[in-house]
């Protein structure tokens, strides 16, 4: 059973990836006009636009992602802290709080959530709607 979340988990991370790439790939259409025409004006202010659409675009992203695939599912997180396991979903494991915000990683309409406690901000555990 571990071991098809795991397989599973891998299957989501390179899906995950190559939209990644695909989006890249589109971007750089834009990286190239706008980077060239700088680079025109100037060769460093082409380098600058080039890194700032890099970083707008894929490593923000990417972070949020790999920050998201790190931390463990609903059922997981109840196995490593059974003492929150309450009536009604789970608890806070460092400040015992039982309000926890539903959050989606890049905007209020992305699949993947994640699960914050209200009173510390401590990211709890993920999920997918």
């Amino acid at each position: 059973m571990l071991n098809a979340k795991i397989h599973s988990a891998k299957e989501e991370s390179m899906k995950y990836t190559f939209s990644l790439i695909f989006l890249f790939l589109f971007v750089s259409v834009f990286v190239f006009f706008f980077g060239g025409f700088a680079f025109k004006i100037h060769p460093v202010l082409g380098v600058i636009v080039g890194g700032f659409f890099y970083y707008m675009f894929f490593y923000t992203r990417l972070r949020e992602h790999i920050e998201w695939s790190s931390l463990p599912n609903f059922g997981q997180y109840l196995e490593l802290h059974s003492e929150c396991k309450t009536g009604k979903g789970a608890s806070c494991a460092q400040c015992n709080s039982r309000s926890i915000k539903n959050w989606g990683i890049s905007s209020a309409n992305d699949k993947r959530r994640v699960h914050i406690c209200n009173h510390c901000n401590k990211k709890l555990y993920k999920s997918e709607r």
